[in-house]
């Protein structure tokens, strides 16, 4: 089963994590999957996934794979009342990897799509945002002293170019249908979205002669976008009914 969790705010990302659990998502045929005991999770795709800014880090150099990334949060929530579930997490996500990350070796590290087999009850990952740069956008348009206005309002048509023609799109398919095929058929695989880069959606960043880039709307719509993007007719969704079931494991996460 393959899921999409748009993301919004991180209360709300944790609590579709907390659906997965509470509801059909992780259903007994997906625990059923992991080897002993233990249920084994993947953690896969780029930065976000990989806890960059978390601290205690471990890994390959230059990935920046925290112990405290979600995945490992939400595994140790697995083995907690009531659910008393012992979780074993693998990182392969690493920072700045892009959908070819997944095919081809980055940095001298295999391929991404090595580590999934058919033990894992559930893969987390996110990925597309290094491949519509990301990073330039920060700097260009959100960090004080980097800024730049022209730069800025390059980087933001070259990512909407990618999204709006369907490139980004078909990278992404691809790179779940090579997980679906891997992994174990009653596995879940989910896709997260990403947190939105700026809060404020009226922020414009001033530039030239009386000129500006709406830097606020235009992430916006471009993250917003890309949360619709990939919505293919095989994929199931989390049901909301699971929201209240959901708070005690929300709880113990965002704790």
């Amino acid at each position: 089963m393959i899921v999409r969790l748009p993301r919004k705010m991180l209360s709300v990302m944790l609590l579709a994590l907390a659906m997965l659990i509470s509801g059909s998502l992780l259903t007994d045929s997906a625990v059923a999957a992991a080897s002993g005991s233990t249920f084994p999770i993947l953690v896969m795709g780029d930065s976000y996934s990989a806890g960059n800014g978390a601290g205690d880090y471990q890994g390959p150099k230059g990935c920046w794979q925290s112990s405290r990334n979600y995945a490992s949060l939400y595994a140790q929530a697995l083995n907690q009342p009531s659910y008393d579930q012992l979780a074993y997490v693998a990182t392969s996500a690493c920072s700045g990897d892009k959908t070819s990350s997944f095919f081809s070796t980055t940095s001298g590290r295999p391929p991404q799509l090595d580590a999934v087999n058919k033990t894992f009850g559930l893969i987390f990952l996110t990925i597309g945002g290094d491949d519509v740069n990301f990073v330039a956008i920060v700097k260009n348009c959100l960090v004080q002293k980097a800024r730049d206005g022209e730069h800025c309002n390059s980087d933001l048509s070259a990512a909407e170019k990618l999204l709006n023609d369907g490139t980004l799109e078909a990278r992404i398919q691809h790179v779940l249908g090579a997980i679906r095929q891997k992994a174990n058929p009653q596995a879940t695989i989910a896709l997260l979205g990403y947190p939105y880069l700026e809060s404020d959606v009226h922020y414009r960043l001033p530039y030239g002669h009386n000129q500006s880039v709406a830097v606020g709307a235009r992430l916006r719509a471009l993250e917003d976008k890309g949360d619709r993007a990939v919505t293919p007719t095989p994929w199931s969704t989390a049901s909301t009914a699971d929201a209240a079931s959901a708070s005690i494991l929300l709880s113990s996460i965002a704790a």
